[in-house]
C-alpha cells in the first residue's frame, strides 16, 4: 500500500509542533496530580507526627511532675482526639483509589493515533472524563476495546457520535475507577 503526504513542509512541522505540545501538556498535567498527592501524604504524615510529638513532649511534662491528674485528664482529651484523627485517616486512606494504578492501565491501553486533548478526573466518584483525537476509528475502537478489557475501569460512557466519522476524530470517554 502506498501512501502519499502531500502536506507542505510547513504543515508538517505546524502538525509535529502541535503533536509535542500536546504530549507536553499531559505530561505536565500527570506530573501535577502525582505531585498533588505526594503533598496531601506528606501532610499526613506530618499530621501525624506532630500529634505523636505533643503526646511525647505532655508525657515528659507528667514525668517532670507537676498536677499529674490535671494532666492526666488533657492526656485523655488529646489521645480521644488523636484517635479520632487517626480513624479519619484510616477511612481516608480505605476509601482512596490507586489513581496511579489506573494512569498505568489507562497509558497502557492507549494504541498509536490516538491522543489526549484533556484529561479530568472527578476524586468524589472517581471518575475520569477524557477527550482527545484518533486519527481513525478503528484505532479508538482498539482503545475502547482496550478499556473494557482493563479490570481497573468499569462505566465506559462513549457516545454514538464518536464513531461516526471514519477518519479524524475527536472523542470523549467517560468511565469510572474501581
Amino acid at each position: 500500500m502506498l501512501i502519499l503526504n502531500l502536506l507542505p513542509p510547513e504543515e508538517k512541522e505546524s502538525l509535529r509542533l502541535d503533536k509535542m505540545s500536546r504530549a507536553a501538556i499531559f505530561w505536565g498535567r500527570l506530573f501535577l496530580f502525582l505531585t498533588c498527592i505526594f503533598a496531601a501524604l506528606l501532610t499526613a504524615i506530618w499530621l501525624y507526627l506532630s500529634v505523636q510529638v505533643r503526646a511525647m513532649e505532655k508525657l515528659v511534662d507528667v514525668e517532670k511532675g507537676g498536677n499529674s491528674l490535671r494532666v492526666a485528664r488533657e492526656l485523655e482529651t488529646e489521645v480521644a482526639v488523636i484517635n479520632q484523627k487517626m480513624r479519619f485517616l484510616d477511612d481516608l486512606q480505605n476509601r482512596q483509589v490507586s489513581v496511579v494504578d489506573a494512569l498505568e492501565n489507562l497509558a497502557k491501553a492507549v494504541p498509536p493515533g490516538v491522543s489526549f486533548d484533556n484529561f479530568a478526573f472527578n476524586a468524589k466518584d472517581n471518575k475520569i472524563i477524557l477527550t482527545g483525537h484518533a486519527l481513525t476509528r478503528e484505532q479508538l475502537i482498539v482503545f475502547r476495546r482496550a478499556l473494557d478489557r482493563c479490570p481497573s475501569f468499569f462505566g465506559i460512557e462513549s457516545p454514538v457520535s464518536n464513531f461516526v466519522k471514519p477518519e479524524d476524530i475527536d472523542f470523549n470517554l467517560s468511565f469510572v475507577i474501581k
